[in-house]
């Protein structure tokens, strides 16, 4: 009960407006506490990253517009099953707990993905992975189910038919219900078959376009998934009209190392082009990569609150969680 109390109240939308206030706060960003909490969070992964967001693909089905897939350069694939594994073999070494199969792809275009998935279960990993519910039938569902996965994230902006299209070019509202349903069935006869089942919720890219759909985004998927949560749109260093995140540090160069289906590593999961390359997973450990320079020459511009020496963080506003990275 607790749980699902905090989980109401952390994505709820007037929380991502608190949270968007607080944030551009002096009083509060220069705050013992605040200060205390950065202090923590930046302590804790000096040797590791908390978790891996690791890119199946970055092709996608969709066209989403406040996506940045459509301007993207760098070439299109598929990560190999040889750097999954070997990625996964030194989390495992390294006592990484949770990976993020997300990116700038849909993760159900790799065909292997579910065998890629009871790979990292057998490590032990906790592992999260992100769709848009297009890919999402019957079959696929029962294959994601039957490789353990912990949680499915489904990206829906919309409750009704007209806004989920818009938003979501490419994406069909009644497939996606169809593919939710299905998903839900394949659920309950796994769970009276007395095996585990994956978490789903529905995340929504809460902006504008949508504010007035809140209620009928909970009407209409509500049934389907465990849970509904609101995330504040960002801008991905493009067009999208969005807050501007103020001049503290970012917890993701402190916390998440964003690997490339190339095993390429980016600054962070908004360096969709890998501009900002920290390493390579082919080529280097991801604890050397952890410790490196180039990372730690980021972190150290952050701590000095001075990311708009960073091209990629100079007009970001994505806002920081180091609640979540401090571990509380």
């Amino acid at each position: 009960m607790l749980k699902t109390f905090y989980n109401w109240v952390r994505y709820h939308y007037l929380t991502i407006q608190f949270a968007e206030w607080l944030l551009a706060s002096p009083f509060f960003l220069k705050s013992p506490f605040y200060q205390f909490i950065i202090r923590k969070g930046a302590s804790r992964t000096l040797n590791k990253p908390g978790e891996l967001l690791v890119e199946l693909t970055n092709s996608c089905n969709l066209a989403c517009l406040m996506c940045p897939h459509s301007k993207m350069k760098r070439s299109r694939g598929v990560m190999s099953q040889e750097l999954f594994r070997k990625i996964i073999d030194q989390a495992e070494d390294l006592n990484i707990r949770s990976i993020k199969l997300a990116g700038l792809g849909e993760p159900l275009l790799d065909k292997d993905i579910a065998d890629k998935i009871a790979y990292a279960k057998k490590k032990n990993l906790s592992v999260k992975m992100f769709t848009n519910g297009m890919l999402l039938n019957r079959q696929r569902a029962q294959q994601l189910v039957g490789s353990g996965v912990d949680e499915i994230f489904i990206s829906i902006d919309g409750g009704s038919q007209a806004v989920q299209e818009r938003l979501r070019k490419g994406s069909n509202f009644s497939q996606i219900r169809d593919n939710l349903s299905n998903l839900k069935r394949v659920r309950q006869e796994t769970k009276a078959a007395g095996k585990k089942i994956p978490v789903v919720v529905i995340t929504v890219t809460y902006q504008e376009a949508n504010k007035k759909e809140r209620k009928l985004i909970k009407e209409t998927w509500g049934n389907l998934v465990d849970r509904i949560r609101l995330f504040p749109i960002h801008n991905w260093n493009v067009d999208v009209k969005a807050p501007q995140r103020p001049s503290q540090p970012c917890h993701l160069p402190f916390f998440q190392m964003a690997i490339c289906w190339d095993g390429r590593v980016a600054l962070c999961c908004i360096d969709y082009e890998c501009n900002h390359q920290m390493g390579d997973v082919t080529k280097g450990s991801i604890s050397s990569i952890w410790q490196g320079d180039a990372l730690m020459g980021v972190r150290k511009s952050h701590l000095a609150c001075n990311s708009e020496s960073i091209a990629l963080c100079r007009a970001c506003s994505m806002l920081p969680n180091w609640f979540f990275s401090a571990g509380l």
